[in-house]
């Protein structure tokens, strides 16, 4: 799914010729809305398993639509870019990101990919893979056969690792857990960003919203 918005004239101009129909999701869309929220993933898979390239449902006021073809989701985000705005849920990563490469809109998105642009260049990618190869291997090595494992924290961790590596040659492996946490609970709150009440309830004070903030922090 492209997470990007835009207007329907510039959708309809990517989509196929026919407007697909709208999924169920119940009055409004809000039985769509709390299947979403309970469980953002098997939502949109379940979406996703709809049938044509593209997938058209409701969030309560908010019209969706899931591009399922490389070449639709290319049209959005690079072809056709400018025409779309990166849509609420990047918006709402803000709160935490800032107005980072991720979350910035126009001109200032434009400078940010060319400063960072350098360290993506294909030749720069080959000569991480020693790291990255190197990082992966001490990950196995610690890994027990008949061991449970958190895969999820192995992930970040291992992915912090090789991130603060390749990108500021530093050993960031041993806040692995720490971040984690906190990016657990930061990202709990992640689906109230199609709720038409997440404004409200960001304000509140709440356990989730109180542990969003350690998070932050």
């Amino acid at each position: 799914m492209a997470p990007m918005s835009g207007s329907t004239d510039a959708l309809a101009a990517s989509a196929p010729a026919v407007t697909p129909p709208l999924q169920p999701g119940g009055r409004l869309g809000i039985a769509a809305l709390v299947r979403f929220t309970r469980d953002p993933l098997r939502f949109i898979t379940s979406m996703a398993q709809a049938k044509g390239d593209v997938v058209h449902y409701r969030l309560a006021r908010r019209h969706v639509y899931l591009l399922k073809t490389p070449e639709l989701v290319r049209e959005v985000l690079v072809t056709r870019q400018h025409d779309f705005a990166k849509g609420e849920g990047l918006r709402w990563a803000r709160r935490f990101l800032g107005d980072g490469l991720l979350t910035s809109e126009g001109e200032l998105h434009t400078r940010q990919r060319r400063l960072a642009q350098p360290a993506f260049h294909r030749q720069r990618i080959a000569s991480y893979g020693d790291a990255m190869v190197g990082r992966a291997a001490a990950a196995r090595a610690r890994w027990r056969e008949g061991e449970p494992l958190a895969l999820d924290q192995e992930m970040v961790r291992l992915t912090l690792s090789i991130a603060g590596k390749t990108l500021f040659d530093a050993d960031t492996e041993a806040l692995a857990t720490e971040v984690g946490a906190a990016l657990t609970a930061i990202m709990r709150l992640f689906p109230r960003f199609a709720n038409p009440f997440g404004a409200v309830l960001n304000v509140l004070p709440l356990p989730s919203n109180r542990r969003y903030e350690r998070g932050r922090r």
